[in-house]
């Protein structure tokens, strides 16, 4: 339910509630929740006051570099069907979309992710966009650039460490151990991929570099989530980004009987309460969707959808979505908002349609019923292409989601109430 806009969960006979601010959790007895000098008292208190500061750093801008098409993996899910494409990005257009990138940042700080298909075999370029970024923010009122990347983590050592030595945070696509890994993700020739990732993240892991798993979840490897906490342990990693995957690209051009499928819903979520609990016991900790904006609710889910992000891609669209790579996408019209304009060298966006894209809203739905969910402070209506994918239109939510939240989100409150009252 809701209390007074702050989602409250009923454990043990009383109803738990933490502040905005997340400072505090409170328990207040199942029959008192109406009780309105309860409700004065939290208020005078400031329990329902804005969000502390210490949740808020400084603003930052993400311009996204999607360098390349192409892939050495062969995944069976592939959302981009990565490999499909070799295309590369030019340097040039490279160049203008940090540009690009510089002029919305100003007075904020610059990040800029590299994304494929899988960038690591676009290495040249990568260190030319670095070294071209942190030259063209001097004499700017930017507050300084940082680096991220996803990769398959199939890489040379070099580039591996070239990656260490200019502090790029690393997420890693890696769907667990070799027997969910080489089944969901074998190199392109067909050959196991395991070994080559898991020696990447040994080397991060030496290194004392911070990095992030992030693994797709099928009906096939859900059962291997807790098997994959403890493997994840063993090679020192420390941090997990599980997510179920999306019936596109790759995936949604096999026949319905060959193609991967989603857990069922229930299935999932009590996996991953397991993987949590596992998590907790070694020092793993583990982020899913459904409940990773609780210490920051956000107005929408997507930076794309909030003027925070653009990307560019190696055909030079602009998108709002790291999906949506070319105009061949099914929702291409409503997420490429503009391109690389040769004749000008900069990139050139549509304003209108970049509104048109970043100003939709949450449609709230008689299977939703988002105006009167418990969560949807939290929720900010999904991924608008997940939910395409699923309900053929990107701003209402897949219902697959709403079922998640629902059953995860008493677990999860949970554990904040056991950490603070005991059981």
């Amino acid at each position: 339910m809701l209390y007074y806009g702050l989602m409250a969960i009923l454990r043990n006979g009383n109803w738990v509630i933490i502040s905005p601010h997340f400072d505090e959790v409170i328990r207040i007895k199942a029959d008192r929740i109406n009780d309105q000098n309860i409700f004065e008292e939290l208020k005078r208190r400031g329990f329902f006051g804005p969000a502390s500061p210490k949740f808020s750093g400084p603003e930052v801008s993400l311009v996204t570099l999607i360098t390349t098409g192409a892939c050495n993996l062969l995944c069976i899910y592939c959302f981009a069907n990565s490999g499909a494409s070799t295309i590369v990005m030019p340097e040039e257009v490279a160049f203008a979309a940090i540009r690009k990138g510089i002029k919305n940042a100003s007075g904020k700080k610059l990040s800029i992710p590299f994304f494929g298909g899988e960038p690591t075999l676009t290495p040249d370029l990568i260190r030319k966009a670095v070294e071209y970024a942190k030259k063209a923010i001097i004499g700017t009122d930017v507050l300084g650039v940082e680096f991220s990347i996803t990769t398959n983590g199939v890489m040379n050592r070099s580039f591996l460490e070239f990656l260490m030595e200019n502090d790029f945070l690393i997420t890693i696509s890696m769907d667990g151990p070799p027997i969910v890994q080489d089944f969901q993700r074998p190199l392109k020739n067909g050959d196991k991929s395991s070994s080559y990732a898991e020696e990447t993240v040994r080397i991060l892991t030496r290194s004392g570099k911070d990095f992030k798993i992030r693994a797709t979840v099928t009906k096939y490897s859900v059962p291997y989530m807790v098997d994959t906490i403890e493997w994840l342990h063993s090679l020192g990693g420390k941090k997990i980004h599980f997510e179920v995957i999306s019936i596109a690209g790759r995936a949604a051009m096999q026949t319905k009987e060959e193609r991967p499928a989603r857990p069922d819903v229930h299935v999932f979520t009590e996996n991953l309460k397991r993987a949590i609990t596992r998590g907790g016991e070694l020092g793993v900790r583990v982020i899913n969707s459904s409940f990773m904006n609780l210490m920051n609710p956000p107005k929408e889910f997507c930076d794309g959808n909030t003027n925070r992000r653009f990307a560019v891609s190696y055909t030079g669209e602009v998108t709002t979505c790291v999906e949506v790579q070319d105009k061949c996408h099914p929702v291409a019209s409503q997420f490429i908002t503009g391109c690389y304009d040769k004749s000008t060298g900069e990139i050139e966006m549509n304003r209108e349609q970049r509104g048109r894209a970043c100003g939709a809203k949450l449609q709230i739905g008689a299977i939703n019923n988002c105006s009167e969910c418990f969560a949807k402070r939290i929720c900010g209506g999904g991924c608008p292409v997940r939910n395409f994918h699923t309900t053929r239109d990107s701003f209402t939510v897949d219902p697959y989601r709403c079922q998640l939240i629902k059953e995860i989100m008493p677990f999860i409150v949970g554990l904040f109430d056991k950490a603070t009252y005991g059981d």
